[in-house]
């Protein structure tokens, strides 16, 4: 094996340079020459020897260097197998059409309260969400759902589950008399059409 190790070294000072310095480079002071100064004398060529491999320590089972980084994510909801589905339904039900709760605010309230329902049930109240908080996203596909449905709101409701047909009409005849400066589809489709007439 001495034979290949001399031929792999006699390869490595042939080829690229490892930036090391050699008997082709020493006698110029450890400098490149100017003939040889293409970009492939800076790569690193393969390192093999004790010299270049980690050391690696040794793995502690119980030790964490690195503690987890909160993800500011928090857990709102975990089903649990004694709940049937239909007591589940019933809860989620009750805590939309009584309290005003969507899904996922009924569902965390469930969870905080371990996943009983009659606990749940009576905290509902002292919880009632702000009845009429709609997202840019709800904004978004009222609109559109009232461009292809029209006044149809139980079709629209079909779009946003979570709202109710009574909170539908009560959006659009807000978003009716203000339709002209609070449409995000108009307001969009005037920004089009600016730019469209100004590259003309």
């Amino acid at each position: 094996m001495p034979g290949m190790m001399d031929k792999g070294s006699e390869y490595l000072g042939k080829g690229r340079s490892n930036g090391t310095k050699s008997p082709s480079n020493a006698s110029n002071g450890g400098h490149f020459s100017e003939d040889s100064g293409s970009d492939d004398e800076h790569d690193v060529g393969m390192r093999v020897g004790a010299d270049y491999q980690a050391n690696i320590p040794e793995f502690e089972p119980g030790s964490t260097k690195y503690p987890d980084k909160d993800s500011g994510g928090m857990l709102v909801w975990s089903p649990y197998h004694s709940i049937l589905d239909s007591k589940l339904d019933e809860y989620i039900a009750l805590a939309k059409e009584k309290h005003g709760y969507n899904v996922e605010q009924a569902l965390g309230m469930l969870f905080w309260h371990k996943h009983n329902i009659e606990k749940s049930l009576a905290d509902l109240p002292n919880f009632t969400p702000f009845p009429d908080e709609w997202t840019v996203e709800d904004k978004v596909l009222f609109e559109q759902a009232f461009s292809f449905h029209g006044k149809s709101f139980h079709r629209i409701q079909q779009m946003l589950p979570d709202k109710s047909i009574s909170s539908l009409v009560k959006y659009y005849y807000s978003w009716k008399k203000t339709r002209s400066r609070t449409s995000l589809m108009d307001r969009q489709a005037r920004k089009l059409a600016n730019r469209s007439n100004q590259d003309v």
